[in-house]
């Protein structure tokens, strides 16, 4: 049409195009370079398409994941898409993320403890709402038998020292095996005792740890 004569206004009406000025710029290239083509980019194609950056800050955002190549593991797994920690490295940095650098800890961030000296005792000890409950020193290993046995001397004790009832109280012990015995399991129902159900590997959960 340009060849024709036509003037870009009657080539946009004439195209379906609702801006002349697009038809002005496609002549100006066309005179330059005798194509209305886009020239191809340079380099290589992106690996990761806008859907796939929209994932990735997701599962920043949502903590998914942490890091660089737990993005990229879980591309792999989940999409089948294989690219290096240094692509996902990218595309954080295009969407405005990036990498923090871990710092070690400096003496002024660490609390010393307190020594004391050598020797140490082994107890057991139990508390309730009402107030603390008998202490017992053990010399030796503690097994299932000798638990049970402190269990009807102690625990027992206990509540009738404060007046409450086996029905009135929810017991709380880790998951040690001793206390996951059969056995044990045997007196705190043959006792009719609630016991609570303890998250594993969870010490600091564990009030009387910090009595």
């Amino acid at each position: 049409m340009l060849e024709k004569g036509y003037s870009t206004r009657e080539i946009a009406t004439k195209v379906g195009c609702k801006s002349h000025t697009t038809i002005v710029r496609l002549k100006k290239k066309y005179e330059e370079t005798g194509k209305v083509q886009n020239k191809p980019c340079p380099g290589r194609p992106r690996k990761l398409n806008e859907r796939d950056e929209r994932n990735i800050i997701r599962s920043i955002m949502t903590r998914e994941c942490s890091n660089a190549v737990q993005i990229q593991k879980s591309l792999k797994v989940n999409d089948d898409i294989e690219v290096s920690a240094s692509t996902v490295r990218r595309a954080l940095k295009r969407n405005g993320l990036a990498a923090q650098v871990k710092h070690p800890l400096q003496d002024a961030h660490v609390k010393p403890t307190v020594k004391f000296g050598g020797g140490s005792i082994f107890v057991w000890g139990c508390f309730t709402s009402s107030g603390v409950g008998y202490l017992v020193r053990m010399e030796g290993g503690l097994d299932a038998e000798l638990y049970c046995k402190i269990l009807e001397e102690d625990l027992m004790g206990t509540l009738h020292y404060y007046d409450l009832d086996t029905n009135d109280i929810i017991f709380q012990q880790d998951n040690d095996p001793k206390h996951t015995a059969t056995r044990t399991k045997q007196w705190f129902e043959d006792n009719e005792i609630e016991v609570l159900s303890w998250p594993p590997q969870s010490p600091d959960l564990n009030p009387i740890e910090h009595l």
